[in-house]
């Protein structure tokens, strides 16, 4: 099965209507939604993460401040676990380096990390969050 069939056959599978949302999704799977891109120096890697946040921040309309705020709304908290699993999918820092500009502990970052993935499986929206971010993330790494 050519690579292009599988693509559409992953974008069916999540019974996506939006065309714009299904052309992100298949981009990113023909792009290869899992790359691996090559890493900047890892006294970078900080400031690697800072843009991350800025780039989430903008994707969900909040401030930084909000970010680290208490607060435990959903888009928050959703917010905050993008912020972890593009820190640790493309920085590699360790949970509470990531967990510290957010203003939690490593703990809360390691189970962040785990409702996303669990979330990335059943929910179109944050299937569709990350897709969005994925590629707004692969152009900052482009730059």
């Amino acid at each position: 099965m050519k690579l292009e069939d599988k693509a559409k056959k992953y974008v069916k599978s999540r019974l996506i209507e939006d065309v714009d949302v299904a052309f992100l999704l298949y981009d990113a799977f023909i792009s290869g939604y899992n790359f691996a891109l090559p890493y900047k120096k890892m006294a970078n890697q900080p400031k690697l993460y800072d843009k991350i946040i800025e780039i989430v921040c903008d994707y969900y309309n909040i401030l930084y401040a909000e970010l680290q705020s208490k607060k435990r709304n959903r888009e928050f908290v959703t917010a905050r676990q993008m912020c972890v699993y593009f820190g640790r999918k493309y920085t590699h820092l360790t949970f509470a380096r990531l967990s510290k500009p957010l203003n939690r502990k490593h703990s809360n970052a390691l189970i962040g990390l785990r409702v996303i993935y669990d979330l990335a499986k059943t929910d179109k929206d944050i299937i569709t969050d990350m897709a969005v971010l994925e590629l707004s993330i692969k152009k900052l790494f482009l730059n």
